[in-house]
């Protein structure tokens, strides 16, 4: 009764959705690839109904219902597959629709599974239990790539049209989630749990009315979608987890069952171990970058999003204060994120015109090398103004890299010397490391840290000024401090000197040893005066 009352509320559920769809959607690819979902859920989940109350008497197989479950799972894939169309750029348009057919494909396989003749299966090999688990990790493979599908679409879509999309995402997740569950679990027991089969009727129906609002938010389905690499990283780290997760599970299945009496034991200590080596991958910063550049070098056009790293980096710069030495570590910092180097070094000009050592970072924190202003490396860094790759021979050969001292190529894993030049002075240069991934730099690198060498040399120039302008300030506060003080030491002086000058000839005047004693204290305190100033 259960099972029939779960189809029917499912069914009903859904024949409303249709309904609501053929009113507003009917016209637009989009909508009509969500109308098909509609009512292949809608009729599967009838047949649900029709099939646990009259099967036996129809002579209903269950043959059909996998049939229409996996009708309504090659709609969903569609359905989403279309939003994810025209995304990025033609590679990643091409792996999408790979992918998209790879899922469709597998969901053919379902569909020959279920429909093989027993004398067919029996031929290549198969038999039922085989043919069921075959069907089973369909299933499982379908769900998996629906909530990659939901994933990425929710997380790709601009924020401003998230509010359009997100109830469709998050209907669609549950749907998938939840037969996710069920096939994960069927798969590592050989079985399907008949409750949590039955269930998904009353589950899919909690997912339509956030479905209808998503209908009812974009009517024409025209979402602004854009592909992030961010997105598309914690995208693959997603699959690659739940990947991971899956394998674990069935191993730690089979330890269970084939490890006798240790079984269990050994089940929870394997589990542990792979969380603890999940746990150590997630945060391995290595990992991270090899994934970023496999990503940047088989997915997109270029290697970097400009517009980003650009915004980057020059809020890195916003936040920090205009003192030189965490201005120095802020650029320093900043660039080597850019690159994905692990450690650096950064000069900087003193107003004698020699460079000293003004941040440091990973592995170079012992550096304390000047650099004097005539040293030729100086000189052709300045005269060139581009990127050093120490690691191409030819640039050491001729050009800036000829006049690189030994001393700084001996330094350990050292790849780019980045000059940071402001009109025709060098201001300062950065010494970098290679990347965590021990890749090659190529002229896209060498342009996109060019660039952010003269946007780093313009703030490096505003603390220059704006110290000169302190220092001019504090030397025309001196010089009226001064000219008071020489005013005051004029009167003092002339009023002693008149004194000296008058005393041979009044001295034995007691009027004038008086007045002279006045003058006297007067001038001391003066003088009393212009010390506590001072101080």
């Amino acid at each position: 009764m259960i099972a029939v009352f779960a189809g029917y509320i499912g069914a009903g559920a859904f024949t409303v959705l249709t309904g609501v769809l053929l009113l507003a959607h009917q016209q637009r690819p989009v909508g009509r690839l969500l109308l098909a979902v509609s009512v292949a859920s809608a009729a599967w989940f009838a047949l649900h109904g029709v099939y646990y109350q009259f099967g036996a008497k129809l002579g209903i197989s269950i043959n059909v219902l996998q049939l229409l479950e996996l009708a309504r799972d090659a709609c969903w894939v569609a359905f989403f597959g279309r939003l994810l169309a025209g995304l990025g750029d033609r590679a990643y348009q091409r792996r999408m629709r790979i992918g998209v057919r790879a899922l469709l494909l597998a969901l053919v396989l379902g569909a020959v599974l279920v429909e093989m003749p027993d004398a067919v299966t029996l031929s290549l090999g198969l038999d039922g239990h085989s043919a069921r688990q075959l069907y089973l990790l369909v299933g499982l493979l379908a769900s998996l790539g629906g909530l990659v599908l939901v994933e990425q679409v929710f997380r790709n879509t601009a924020r401003d049209s998230r509010w359009a999309l997100k109830h469709l995402c998050f209907g669609a997740g549950l749907i998938f989630s939840y037969d996710f569950y069920l096939y994960a679990d069927a798969v590592l027991f050989h079985r399907i749990e008949f409750i949590t089969w039955i269930a998904r009727g009353l589950i899919n129906s909690f997912a339509v009315p956030m479905i209808a609002i998503s209908a009812a938010r974009n009517r024409e389905w025209e979402l602004k979608i854009f592909v992030s690499r961010q997105v598309v990283l914690h995208s693959v780290a997603l699959l690659a987890t739940g990947l991971y997760l899956l394998l674990m599970a069935g191993a730690g299945y089979y330890i269970q069952v084939f490890g006798g009496e240790w079984g269990r034991a050994l089940s929870v200590a394997f589990f542990c171990a792979a969380a603890l080596v999940l746990v150590t991958l997630f945060f391995s910063v290595q990992l991270r970058s090899r994934m970023r550049l496999f990503l940047a070098k088989h997915f997109y056009r270029n290697k970097y999003e400009y517009g980003e790293e650009w915004l980057k980096f020059t809020q890195a710069l916003a936040r920090t204060t205009l003192t030189p030495h965490l201005l120095s570590d802020t650029i320093l910092g900043a660039v080597s994120d850019i690159v994905d180097s692990p450690g650096g070094l950064m000069w900087r000009k003193l107003p004698s015109g020699n460079f000293v050592v003004s941040a440091q970072l990973g592995m170079y924190e012992n550096c304390k090398v000047e650099i004097n202003a005539a040293d030729p490396f100086i000189t052709v860094l300045e005269r060139w103004a581009a990127v050093v790759d120490v690691g191409d021979d030819a640039q050491l050969e001729s050009g800036p890299g000829a006049a690189v001292p030994p001393w700084l190529l001996e330094l350990p894993r050292i790849a780019l010397i980045v000059p940071v030049v402001h009109g025709p002075e060098l201001l300062a240069f950065m010494v970098l490391a290679k990347a965590r991934t021990n890749s090659q730099f190529d002229l896209e690198d060498m342009d996109l840290l060019g660039t952010v060498g003269r946007q780093a040399a313009s703030y490096l120039a505003l603390v220059r000024a704006t110290d000169a302008l302190s220092e001019a300030r504090q030397f025309e506060t001196f010089n009226r401090l001064s000219a008071f003080l020489v005013h005051d030491l004029k009167n003092v002086v002339a009023q002693l000197s008149l004194i000296v000058s008058n005393s041979k000839k009044h001295g034995q005047n007691p009027d004038f040893v008086e007045d002279a004693f006045n003058t006297v204290a007067d001038a001391v305190a003066k003088m009393n005066r212009m010390l506590g100033g001072l101080r």
